[in-house]
């Protein structure tokens, strides 16, 4: 005779760019997590057995992110899905992405006429390209996209369409942290085109009518650090930003847990509680 089997574990994914990946400085601690981690972590203390799946990517944009849904969501059957895109979309296109792409990568270096290759021309291009950018974006406004704000709000309706129908998941939709420093210095201007894709991001999630589509200001939990402890590159979180943002989506995700939890009793994933 089969014995019962209990609830499964939730699994948490998180689908973006680099934001959701990187911790700037790296961290020097494993317990130091990104924010799908630190998430987890939250929900695990709370009793609730969970397992992350971090599927974010470098300068990924969400078509992308929707081609890659087949084999970066659906595989992992989410319970709630984390996605956090826009901010390379909202940039001005003043280059070929993949032109951007090549000139920015550096781990791909590996032989020795490869890491000449990064270091003396790339860089030296890169340069260049950087000032031309900061001398184009205020001449193009709000002309040019590295994708417009009707498409982004395509591709990101038709991923998380998709993931509400295939697994009748939570969704999670972060907002974009407004642009530090150095971006803003690189792309003057860049302050009205976030405001621009911030509204999108309001309106695509507002369009759904879904209780379990959400969105999320976590840009507001890191307002209250300077750069240098937020974002000190102008885009990427600090250990203590990715702790603060893991804590918000942990608050939410907790909030619909104990909704479901009514909703379905005995259908919830619980583990003991650490002691």
């Amino acid at each position: 005779m089969s014995q019962p089997v209990g609830p499964r574990p939730l699994s948490v994914v998180t689908i973006g760019n680099s934001v959701a990946v990187l911790q700037n400085p790296p961290r020097t601690r494993r317990a130091d997590g990104t924010w799908t981690e630190v998430l987890v972590d939250h929900l695990r203390a709370e009793g609730i057995a969970a397992q992350g799946h971090l599927e974010a990517r470098w300068f990924d944009f969400v078509d992308r992110g929707l081609d890659r849904y087949q084999q970066a969501v659906r595989p992992h059957m989410p319970d709630v899905l984390v996605v956090a895109y826009g901010i390379n979309e909202l940039q001005p296109w003043l280059l070929p992405v993949p032109v951007v792409r090549h000139l920015i990568t550096r781990h791909a270096a590996v032989t020795r006429p490869a890491r000449w290759y990064r270091r003396v021309v790339a860089e030296r291009v890169w340069r260049v390209v950087r000032r031309y950018r900061r001398w184009a974006a205020p001449r193009v406004g709000l002309r040019t996209w590295q994708m417009t704000p009707d498409r982004f709000a395509g591709k990101l309706t038709a991923l998380v369409r998709a993931a509400r129908v295939e697994h009748a998941c939570l969704v999670l939709v972060m907002d974009i942290n407004p642009p530090g420093p150095i971006l803003r210095h690189f792309l003057p201007g860049i302050e009205a085109r976030h405001a621009r894709f911030q509204q999108v991001l309001a309106d695509a999630v507002a369009a759904f009518g879904d209780p379990d589509v959400r969105l999320v200001p976590t840009s507001a939990v890191i307002a209250d650090l300077d750069d240098a402890d937020a974002m000190p590159d102008g885009q990427h979180l600090t250990v203590e930003a990715h702790r603060r943002v893991g804590r918000r989506l942990a608050e939410e995700v907790l909030a619909w847990h104990a909704e479901r939890e009514v909703r379905h009793p005995g259908e919830v994933s619980r583990s003991p509680r650490p002691r």
